[in-house]
């Protein structure tokens, strides 16, 4: 698992001044996410639909310059130790997103995003509630990728995972 507070430390590095709000381009965006494929089981649509709900709306957050697929999946320790995210394009969207990528791509198990998000929320200053709510809606695109992908594994894993992620979101 990674050092949840070097992590914050590297990310928010990438953060800048809010940007101009796009909704054309953050509406097109998501759009991809959340559409399943042809052959989508219904558990695979019912899922994305929940994603859908919990994104709706979110295009009126302020936007910054982010990672847009921050994890373990795309991360460096370098020789002093710390840590650096690369990606060869970023992406725009809110700050808890970031979070929320990290809590679900922690290298923990996918049932505990929530509550790497709480802890990211401490070190952040960030709402828990909306790092969990991008957690729980990477989790749900993570799945369709996978689905998509034909990795069993990462699809079966992070489907299992949104029952209980949305039971623990609802306690917060």
């Amino acid at each position: 698992p990674v050092d949840i507070e070097e992590a914050y430390r590297a990310v928010s590095t990438i953060w800048s001044h809010p940007l101009e709000k796009n909704d054309l381009m953050y509406r097109t965006m998501t759009a991809s996410w959340f559409s399943p494929p042809e052959d989508a089981p219904d558990d695979l649509k019912e899922i994305l639909r929940i994603a859908y709900e919990l994104d709706r709306d979110r295009a009126n957050e302020p936007q910054y310059h982010i990672h847009g697929d921050i994890g373990v999946h795309n991360l460096f320790q370098l020789a002093s130790g710390s840590i650096a995210f690369v990606d060869p394009s970023g992406t725009f969207g809110p700050k808890a997103w970031d979070l929320g990528c990290l809590a679900s791509w922690s290298g923990r198990p996918k049932r505990e995003a929530v509550n790497v998000s709480i802890e990211l929320a401490n070190i952040s200053g960030e709402d828990p509630k909306e790092i969990s709510r991008w957690a729980i809606t990477r989790t749900i695109t993570s799945a369709n990728l996978g689905y998509q992908r034909g990795n069993k594994i990462q699809y079966k894993e992070c489907l299992e995972a949104v029952p209980f992620l949305l039971e623990q979101f609802n306690k917060l």
